[in-house]
């Protein structure tokens, strides 16, 4: 090639490589006209620089040199591999004595950016330690009289590459799906450490002998770890790292900033595929490299089972959900991604579900946009996000004082939270429209998050930080899956920057619990929030606010099952605040709440009613009216009345709260919704089905359209329309719904999760009610076994589940099978309930009815007295349940011929009145 055709040649590669990849192929066809030749020469280096980034900088490669003798400590014993880098050599280690991977630049090769990407290999090596990544030992420059040549050492690692030892060992579908999954728990400890691979391919992976693989060559991987911040590779726009046919759609536009763990999440849905497939899930080899971008972009890879039927199902599923385009619907670690491997391989239900009908539809829409022009509008919220224009170095900083380094921090958060989030919040500020505020406040969120990739390269504990303000606003808008992925992202960046024990961990691990919490991972969540609580026992002390804090977080959590605990705690939490804070401090207000739920949850009604009154006058005091807060406490306080079966107060407090609600966020935000829900359960309950229905209905609707139809919070509206459906007999509309609640729950949660199982429980109880014996029979014996299989025998939810089974027996007239069942529900009651619980009282009553009608007359009596006894004191003469236990009372009588006591009990029902509550 002539010198002005090379002129030529690296002027339009230049010009074609600024642009993202998506372009490519239009410039190319613009600059070189019909030039061939030119264009050729061209794709070519496009395609070599996919495969090394930076070469066109770095001068021609020199001829091969003869193998040193030793480079430092190591003897040379032969040559591995070489690239246009360096060469890599297997040597001989003097102390301690092993054989190693020897890898060296180049003589003469040693350019400032070949250089950089070589020492941030290194770093970034030293910072993993896993039996599944080649290991690093030591890092050093060997002066040969041409300059210095960086080396480093690491582990020598002899195997076959991954493709070809599944092919040499003849491994299965499932051999090769375990080796996938342990590639991503090696793949999993390097995203924890903030270092993101971005060129897996099956080359990077050998497989030792044994089966255990290792990933290879970190030599492009982004970092985000502060210790290696400096060494960072930052790429330009438009420049593609990796190889193409396994970079995910984002990676190939050439978006640095859009690249995270989840693209490299990609590149394993592309090895499992091709490990399974024997091929790509993309046809493109021999395809230019813009159109091998653009296949990549825009089509939708084979279908692994149009490969092989056996594949059809979970194993399709987990592929497919982590080839995925858009990386939100991915798997957001290589941690979920190995789970539901190991889950198919234990044959236990996947977490992936198929994409859904709508989502299908929204995909085709997106590629067919002039089909859909005329009936679309799509509004754009604003672009790009704001950087922080303060900046410094971690590994400096380590150097300063610690007071220095927070008030840096500080500022560049302040400066970041005013340009972004200073206007609008999740509930509303003064003025303006409440309609609009939660738009703008979701708008501002996503776009502040879309730009936290690459505004704080460099300042992790920035990121982490705003991370954790901007998953804690998710979290309190409801967007769930949004807020999981920045409070972990926080806590891996916290965690590596300042330690498990630093305030501002401690904080996004407190922030994780309680978004765990609601997703109902309560295991995950007690973990979280139990660790942050000895924590600051240890370092601060039990009368610090910030184990208060701590104390009311983790008391909240176990309200919700392990109600004991629950009271021990609260109870703990309230009487440190009040001896610390003081009565009227937010922190004992919220204390007091917490111990509110609790004595909700073990019976106690009175006492829980007496301390939500007191918070909710608190809240009205010092934040009004119309704040979340006081919201909240309005719903807690109309609940517990509710229990009590003072109706007309518990009806008119939904009401205002309801009005409050919609008023300041809207109808369709989440705290509006559950409001909502509450105030149709009571007019259900009150038969008040004039104003529950048109309520539920508008309700349903809404949570379809804002969260969809599979969100728990959609299944519980579903689930609450079904029983005032089949309240108002209107059976044909109420079957369908409980059986859409059940089947959602099972697709969106899982056969084996405990709402799957009250949702079965619920059509059991509809067959029940409705005399389908043999329909409701089967649901509710698998709804006991699965929840003493999730939730023990001593489970309240367990307990109920047996009583339910026990009231079916009893209305078919199989009192032998009824009774076990009761006096199981009972012993089991009374051991988990404090002792008076209205529970007890219930199972009670129900249990001396059967008693009575086999026949067993003086244990039926006593088992009656005590269940109206325990009622009475609980729920008062006037409630509903009080009631019926007394009607028990005097079949039973009746059934033992006893008319003068029957007759007594009859006279002490109190007059009926316009209420019913559902036992």
């Amino acid at each position: 090639m002539k010198p002005e055709q090379y002129q030529r040649v690296r002027e339009v590669y230049h010009r074609v490589c600024d642009e993202p990849p998506s372009q490519w192929g239009r410039l190319l066809e613009e600059i070189c006209s019909g030039d061939v030749e030119l264009r050729g020469h061209v794709e070519r280096l496009l395609e070599i620089e996919t495969r090394e980034p930076g070469f066109l900088e770095s001068p021609p490669p020199p001829p091969p040199v003869e193998a040193p003798e030793r480079v430092g400590r190591y003897r040379i014993v032969r040559l591995i591999g070489e690239g246009g880098m360096g060469v890599v050599y297997e040597a001989e280690q003097d102390d301690p004595k092993r054989r190693v991977a020897l890898k060296l630049i180049r003589p003469g090769m040693v350019s400032p950016k070949l250089l950089q990407r070589f020492r941030h290999e290194a770093q970034v090596l030293g910072q993993l330690r896993h039996q599944g990544i080649a290991q690093i030992y030591e890092a050093g420059t060997e002066d040969r009289g041409q300059g210095g040549q960086p080396y480093f050492a690491m582990e020598l690692v002899t195997g076959r590459l991954l493709p070809e030892y599944a092919e040499s060992q003849n491994l299965g579908t499932r051999d090769r799906l375990e080796l996938v999954a342990r590639v991503c728990d090696a793949l999993h400890h390097a995203h924890q450490k903030g270092v993101i691979h971005r060129d897996l391919k099956p080359g990077n992976i050998l497989v030792e002998a044994g089966g255990r693989p290792k990933i290879l060559d970190f030599g492009v991987a982004r970092a985000t770890d502060a210790d290696i911040q400096t060494v960072t590779m930052h790429t330009d726009v438009g420049e593609l790292v990796g190889t193409v046919p396994y970079m995910s759609p984002e990676q190939a536009s050439g978006e640095p900033e859009a690249l995270d763990i989840r693209s490299d999440i990609y590149a394993i849905g592309v090895i499992t595929y091709e490990l399974l497939a024997g091929r790509l899930p993309y046809e493109i080899q021999n395809r230019a490299i813009y159109e091998a971008v653009r296949v990549i972009r825009e089509e939708e890879p084979s279908r692994l089972s149009s490969v092989s039927k056996v594949y059809r199902g979970d194993v399709e599923t987990i592929v497919a959900k982590a080839l995925e385009k858009d990386k939100d619907r991915r798997y957001q670690s290589a941690a979920e991604l190995a789970a539901d491997i190991r889950r198919y391989l234990h044959d236990e239900p996947i977490a992936a579900r198929p994409a859904s009908t709508m989502y299908q539809l929204g995909k085709f829409a997106r590629r067919n946009k002039a089909v859909v022009a005329a009936t679309l509008v799509v509004f754009l919220g604003l672009a790009g996000a704001t950087s922080v224009a303060t900046g410094f170095a971690v590994s400096e900083s380590r150097q300063r004082d610690r007071a220095e380094r927070e008030v840096e921090v500080g500022q560049a958060i302040i400066a970041f939270l005013a340009e972004m989030l200073s206007a609008p919040n999740p509930w509303g500020s003064e003025g303006g429209e409440a309609g609009d505020r939660e738009v703008r406040v979701v708008d501002v969120l996503d776009h502040a998050a879309d730009g936290l990739d690459t505004a704080f390269a460099d300042q992790p504990e920035v990121e982490a930080a705003i991370r954790t303000t901007l998953g804690t606003t998710y979290r309190q808008l409801g967007a769930m899956d949004e807020a999981q992925a920045h409070l972990e992202r926080a806590l891996a960046l916290h965690t590596a920057e300042v330690g498990e024990r630093h305030a501002r961990t401690l904080h996004t691990m407190s922030e994780l619990g309680l978004l765990y919490g609601g997703q109902s991972r309560y295991d995950e969540a007690a973990a979280m929030l139990s660790r942050v609580l000895e924590i600051h026992r240890q370092d601060v002390g039990n009368d610090h606010p910030l184990t208060l804090t701590a104390i009311t977080n983790l008391a909240g959590l176990y309200s919700d099952g392990r109600y004991d605990e629950a009271v021990a705690l609260g109870e703990e939490g309230l009487a440190i605040a009040r001896r610390v804070l003081g009565e009227d401090h937010p922190e004992t207000i919220t204390a007091m709440g917490v111990v509110a739920t609790a004595y909700f949850q073990v019976g106690r009604i009175e006492e829980s009613l007496a301390l939500h009154q007191e918070v909710l006058a608190d809240r009205r005091r010092f934040l009004g009216p119309d704040h979340p807060d006081t919201i909240g406490a309005m719903n807690n306080t109309a609940d517990t009345l509710k229990e009590l079966g003072r109706f007309e107060e518990s009806e008119a407090l939904f009401e205002q709260a309801l009005v409050a609600v919609t008023r300041f966020v809207g109808e369709d935000h989440p705290q509006t919704l559950m409001t909502l829900n509450n105030l149709v359960s009571l007019y259900t309950q009150r038969k008040r089905y004039e104003k529950a229905e048109p309520l539920a209905v508008k309700g349903l609707e809404a949570q379809r359209r804002v969260l969809g139809d599979d969100h728990r919070s959609t299944l519980i509206a579903v689930s609450r329309l079904a029983r005032l459906y089949a309240d108002l007999k209107r059976l044909d509309d109420a079957e369908p719904l409980y059986l859409e609640a059940l089947d959602g729950s099972r697709r969106g949660l899982g056969e084996r999760h405990p709402d799957t199982m009250v949702y079965m429980q619920n059509l059991a109880t509809f067959y029940r009610e409705n005399g389908r014996y043999e329909e409701a029979e089967p649901l509710f014996v698998e709804a006991v076994a699965l929840a003493r299989e999730l939730q023990g025998d001593q489970h309240p939810t367990t307990l109920a589940i047996t009583f339910n089974l026990g009231k079916l027996y009893s209305l078919q007239k199989r009192h032998d099978d009824a009774a076990p069942l009761y006096e199981k529900a009972v012993t089991g009651a009374r051991q988990a309930l404090p002792e008076g619980h209205w529970h007890v009282g219930v199972f009670l009553s129900d249990y001396g009815s059967c008693l009575s009608n086999q026949g067993h007359h003086q244990q039926a009596e006593a088992a009656l007295l005590e269940a109206h006894e325990i009622l009475l004191a609980a729920l008062g003469e006037d409630h509903t349940r009080t009631r019926n236990a007394i009607k028990s009372i005097v079949a039973a009588y009746e059934r033992g011929d006893q008319p003068e006591a029957a007759a007594a009990w009859q006279a002490r029902l109190p007059v009926e009145q316009d209420v019913t509550a559902n036992p």
